[in-house]
């Protein structure tokens, strides 16, 4: 198999986006019900090809005015190390720098490094909360 790859600016179907999040285990923390519409509501998508089959994928969200946080960025574990996770990063952080104005936010929140130019500031420190339900009785 060819280790070209292809970006489509497209988002995931759902059962790519489903495929993609399972493979780098985000599932426990991915609710499916909810995938169709955070899909749709993103400001821009990009998927990652090779050959036909969807690799990898990023998107961008937010009120697309003056914050954009770059989410989802994943490639499948037998593709990583192979360049395709920055060129999704390349082209999605591409995204806000032609849409929004001045002093805009772009947010971006990775496992570890400090890919192209994102780095920690000590005036900020990134949070995250996951909300679970629980059902009454």
């Amino acid at each position: 198999m060819t280790d070209l790859y292809r970006l489509m600016e497209r988002p995931p179907t759902i059962a790519e986006y489903r495929s993609l999040i399972s493979a780098v285990d985000w599932a426990e923390w991915t609710n499916f019900d909810a995938s169709d519409t955070a899909l749709t509501r993103s400001l821009y998508h990009v998927v990652a090809l090779q050959e036909d089959a969807v690799i990898g994928m990023a998107r961008v969200v937010g009120d697309g005015a003056m914050s954009f946080y770059i989410q989802n960025v994943v490639v499948v574990p037998v593709r990583q190390g192979r360049g395709v996770g920055t060129l999704l990063l390349e082209r999605v952080t591409g995204y806000p720098t032609g849409a929004a104005p001045e002093k805009a936010f772009t947010g971006f929140f990775a496992a570890e490094g400090r890919p192209l130019g994102f780095a920690v500031k000590s005036v900020s420190t990134g949070m995250s909360r996951h909300v679970s339900y629980v059902a009454s009785a």
